[in-house]
This record gives structure tokens, sequence and C-alpha cells, in this order.
């Protein structure tokens, strides 16, 4: 599989030799070293994503600020997603969780809650934002809110291992 990658990587270098402004074998590599867990390459396809993108997709810079985020450059990410949120981003659920989780490995708490509780806004059976609400209240304590997510936790799927986890 490894080698296969490696070629695909090739062709699209090779692709992007010939004509350095077609924007696709730019995103394509964008995907390929996120595949890859090479994010800092990811970063810089991002960048040029970016820099062609004459009509400034809201995806281009999730996925830009998706990368810094897997490369664990929070500060950077969480600018980028706010720009995201002032380009129409369809997916604001998505959107507010990743904002939340930068916050949270930056460990600002009470930003990571605040941008959780926008995701949960637009869907409240969430099981993914559940168990993220459920993981913060559990680190701060909130006896309370950790009663509450946990049950609706467990109502929404008792069987997920994040939940299982925090039980």
């Amino acid at each position: 599989k490894k080698n296969r990658l490696e070629i695909a990587k090739s062709e699209f270098l090779k692709s992007i030799e010939l004509d350095n402004k077609f924007i696709d074998p730019h995103k394509n590599l964008f995907q390929l070293n996120l595949k890859m867990g090479n994010f800092k390459s990811a970063i810089d396809n991002g960048k040029r994503v970016i820099e062609l993108d004459v009509k400034k997709n809201p995806i281009s810079y999730f996925n830009l600020a998706l990368a810094h985020d897997l490369n664990k450059d929070y500060k950077e990410a969480i600018k980028i997603y706010k720009t995201v949120e002032t380009l129409n981003f369809k997916e604001k659920k998505v959107l507010f969780n990743n904002i939340a989780k930068c916050f949270w490995g930056s460990n600002n708490i009470n930003d990571a809650k605040y941008y959780y509780l926008k995701a949960l806004e637009f869907d409240q059976n969430d099981k993914f934002v559940v168990n993220n609400l459920l993981i913060l209240f559990l680190r701060i304590g909130d006896e309370e809110k950790i009663e509450y997510f946990y049950k609706k936790a467990e109502k929404i799927d008792k069987n997920y291992i994040e939940f299982k986890l925090n039980k």
C-alpha cells in the first residue's frame, strides 16, 4: 500500500511540474500527505491550494486548518478555523467541534466548552460532541454536567468506545 501511495505522490508531483497552476494535483497531494501523516507537507500543499483557489472555497481553508490541527499547531488552526466560520462553511457542527478540540489541545477549557456547546446546537444527539463534553466535564469535575452528559451519551450509544472509556 505504501508503495502505491509513493507512486501516486510521484504522479501528482509530475502533474504539478507540467502545470504548477493546475489546482487538482495540489488538492490530491494535500489529501495524500494527510493520509501518510506528513502534516507539514500537507500544510504546504494546503497553502498552495488556497493561493490557487480564486473562489476562496471554505473547504480549502478548513482543510488547511485541519492539517495544522493534526500537526498540533492549535493556535494557527484556530485562527484559520475562525476564518472558515466567516466563509459560509456549511458543516458548522464539524467546524465548532474542531475549534473546541483545538482549544482543548491548548488547555483553554472555557473556549473548548463554548465551542463544543455551539456544535451541540446543531445536533443534540451527536455522540462525538456529547462524549467530548462528557470528557470535558469529567476533567473539570462538574458533577451535575457529568451526570447529564453521561446519561445523554449512554442513551445515544452505550456501545460507543469513547462512552465505554468514559464510563
